[in-house]
């Protein structure tokens, strides 16, 4: 269960958009407040036809020209889109400031707003975070944690080692050669491989698997998909 901070009610998890940059992976508000947030924001703006009487050329003129306000700001004193400003601006054949010259005139940012960067900041990666000095997305912590093994898609089951000398895909090892080193009772040799009897690379029971090296790996399969003629026991062509 988790409240809302909009509504105040106390809602299921699955009433709560995934974020991650939360300390519990959900978002603050639920799903019902943000639609009904967006409900009224598109209500209250309306389309840039409705502005022409207000977005008037010398308006605009004043406001962008003069005083250097961004399009961002002037919607923002109108209750209007940014997108509008800019399609009026065009409409008057006002030329456009491109991103070079929009940043001389960016309004420098407030110290309250400064303020509430680094609570925000201490909240999600600082003291304030129950985490703090843990990784955050680490084994059980991370929302998209899944047991510690996953199925890849050439078909190889890995599973997570992170201390493993020859780890691959971060901290992963295929699970066939962690099964052959539990068995063996030692780390394999850069020469080594482990191969499946059945072809079945996603069953890696003990009995089905056989400790080869990589050469005689490659010759096993290079023989299984080629013919061979029975009369004189030599490779004729591939399957």
């Amino acid at each position: 269960m988790k409240r809302c901070s909009k509504c105040k009610k106390e809602k299921e998890l699955s009433e709560f958009s995934k974020d991650k940059q939360k300390i519990d992976y959900h978002a603050s508000v639920c799903k019902q407040c943000i639609h009904l947030y967006y409900l009224t924001k598109n209500n209250t703006r309306n389309h840039p036809k409705d502005w022409t009487g207000i977005l008037t050329k010398q308006f605009l003129l004043t406001e962008y020209i003069d005083n250097k306000k961004s399009p961002y700001v002037i919607g923002k004193q109108l209750n209007c889109l940014a997108q509008t400003v800019v399609y009026n601006l065009k409409k008057h054949g006002i030329v456009i400031r491109n991103k070079k010259e929009s940043l001389k005139y960016k309004q420098p940012m407030t110290q309250e707003h400064k303020n509430n960067i680094s609570k925000n900041h201490a909240k999600l990666f600082g003291s304030d975070n129950p985490n703090f000095g843990n990784h955050r997305f680490s084994k059980e912590k991370s929302y998209n944690w899944k047991g510690g093994s996953y199925l890849s898609k050439d078909g190889y089951w890995y599973v997570y080692a992170k201390t493993h000398p020859r780890k691959v895909a971060g901290a992963y090892i295929k699970r066939a050669t962690f099964v052959m080193e539990q068995h063996i009772g030692r780390y394999l040799t850069k020469l080594e491989m482990v191969h499946h009897k059945n072809l079945d690379k996603s069953d890696d029971r003990l009995e089905n698997l056989k400790l080869m090296t990589k050469s005689e790996h490659s010759k096993l399969h290079y023989k299984q998909t080629m013919k061979i003629d029975k009369s004189t026991g030599r490779l004729v062509g591939k399957v």
